[in-house]
């Protein structure tokens, strides 16, 4: 039996997923002032051991993650500007909109 070649789809056709990742600096800032802070790793390390584990886990699931640095002011400022806690959910949507903003940003400039 002959096997068929399986193309994979290139990074433009997934699924983009941003992706929370924070420099060493701001991860202790964010844990320390974030409302669900005690839910985040121990440390740093631990913090980006399963932060690159979710990288490869969604690359192998077909999305295309993508590191969306975020700044622990900015975050506060944006939930304050929302009426939003400082939690996981927040994040999540913070972290969409950074991307669509720049998606936006990548398509008008392309016109």
């Amino acid at each position: 039996m002959k096997r068929k070649k399986i193309q994979k789809k290139n990074d433009e056709s997934r699924l983009v997923l941003g992706v929370c990742w924070y420099t060493p600096e701001e991860f202790i800032k964010m844990k320390q002032t974030a409302i669900d802070g005690n839910n985040f790793e121990d440390t740093y390390e631990e913090w980006r051991q399963f932060a690159d584990k979710t990288m490869k886990d969604l690359k192998r699931q077909g999305a295309n993650p993508s590191k969306v640095y975020v700044k622990t002011e900015d975050f506060r400022w944006w939930c304050e500007k929302n009426n939003l806690s400082t939690d996981g959910p927040a994040r999540t949507r913070y972290v969409a909109e950074i991307l669509k903003s720049e998606n936006n940003s990548k398509i008008t400039s392309s016109e």
